[in-house]
């Protein structure tokens, strides 16, 4: 598109917006760093899963004792392996899916670790 600038009398050729998602090259580091924007994401706002995860964790330090506390690991175990599953299964990038794959690995090997020693 070509528009005549009055004060020149030279044509001014716009730009075209330019897509970050088309400039991508899908390469390993786009797949792993970026989203389907193009937007690179390593974090994001926290979501109710890790909210919860993060308060039955504060609420532990206080009720470390009792059926209390027994109900609050069992919330709180719950908690961390939806996210990680969520994370594993729908991360928008290969870093968040290998996170939550991480996570969950560490979460499985903790708690068969711990079944083993009891």
């Amino acid at each position: 598109m070509t528009n005549i600038n009055p004060e020149i009398n030279k044509p001014e050729i716009s730009k075209p917006e330019i897509n970050k998602s088309e400039i991508m090259n899908n390469t390993l580091f786009d797949k792993t760093f970026r989203d389907r924007s193009g937007n690179i994401v390593l974090g994001q706002t926290p979501n109710l899963i890790i909210i919860l995860w993060f308060a039955t964790i504060i609420l532990k330090l206080v009720f470390n004792i009792g059926k209390v506390s027994s109900l609050l690991e069992v919330l709180s175990f719950g908690f961390l392996f939806t996210w990680a599953w969520e994370e594993l299964t729908e991360g928008v990038n290969y870093f968040r899916r290998g996170l939550g794959a991480v996570v969950l690995l560490a979460m499985i090997v903790t708690k068969v670790s711990s079944s083993i020693e009891t």
